[in-house]
């Protein structure tokens, strides 16, 4: 990332250097994103790491494929000669942000995960990239170009990430640093095996939250009912500010379409 070999991302004589930052880049980026947030919600080394290994490799993969498709079509083909050096940096960070966002939405098996992602990465790969190559990478301050990178894509995914999140559970014990898991899949598990999305090792349970005609449906497949809002039950449409135990905590459901109680059909409130 801080290679002094001439400019940083660039292409031509420069493109192995390139093809190998762009895939490191990538891979730690998508890959440390999985695994942070495997390893703060559940506590799980391994299965943090496991996550790490597969998310880095998949996006490693997805970001070399669109550098080679990149290379061949602006960075040093044909369209070379028709286009500024400016227009060819743009579009660059672009094609980045959206192989990142690919892979992302792969890894996730969710396309609302990659639209989010692309949503997020634009801007900040398309800022930060313009900034590191006419300010920092110009002036040979490649390690700030370098870190301007990683700060501006990094901000910008989270802010979107924050922003455009629909539905989500959070511990209902409040601290600094408060644990969600965003349900922004099909179909999100929750329960004590690794395979879970969710693991709780202390949960008698497997359940999954799915969504249905715009709400959210938790459904116990294996195990014990589950407790909400002090009820047991085996399933439930979940609404604004649901309580679930899960093992010994209690998670609370959010969601930025609050519906009432009154319109939910009764069959589907609990059972």
């Amino acid at each position: 990332m801080t290679s002094h070999d001439g400019v940083p991302w660039a292409f031509g004589g420069n493109f192995l250097a390139t093809l190998f930052r762009c895939g490191l880049f990538s891979s730690l980026f998508l890959g440390l994103t999985a695994g942070f947030a495997s390893f703060f919600n559940e506590k799980k080394l391994e299965k943090a790491l496991h996550k790490f290994a597969a998310s880095s490799a998949i996006a490693f993969a997805f970001s070399s494929t669109a550098t080679v498709i990149y290379s061949f079509s602006l960075g040093d083909g044909y369209l070379f000669i028709y286009t500024s050096y400016f227009v060819r940096r743009a579009i660059w960070w672009i094609v980045l942000a959206f192989s990142l966002s690919m892979a992302s939405g792969y890894i996730n098996d969710s396309w609302q995960v990659a639209g989010r992602t692309l949503a997020g990465l634009v801007p900040g790969l398309f800022l930060s990239g313009l900034f590191a190559d006419f300010v920092c990478f110009a002036n040979h301050r490649f390690f700030t170009g370098s870190l301007m990178i990683g700060l501006g894509s990094g901000l910008s995914l989270g802010l979107i990430v924050e922003l455009l999140k629909e539905a989500w559970i959070e511990q209902a014990e409040k601290n600094f640093f408060i644990q969600q898991v965003i349900l922004d899949k099909d179909e999100y598990t929750i329960g004590y095996e690794d395979a879970c999305d969710f693991t709780i090792e202390e949960f008698s349970s497997i359940l999954v939250i799915f969504e249905r005609d715009g709400l959210h449906v938790l459904e116990v497949i294996e195990g014990d009912p589950v407790s909400v809002n002090k009820a047991k039950i085996r399933y439930h449409c979940l609404v604004e500010d649901d309580t679930i135990r899960l093992g010994d905590e209690l998670w609370v459901y959010r969601s930025r379409y609050s519906r009432g109680r009154e319109i939910i059909p009764e069959g589907l409130l609990g059972g």
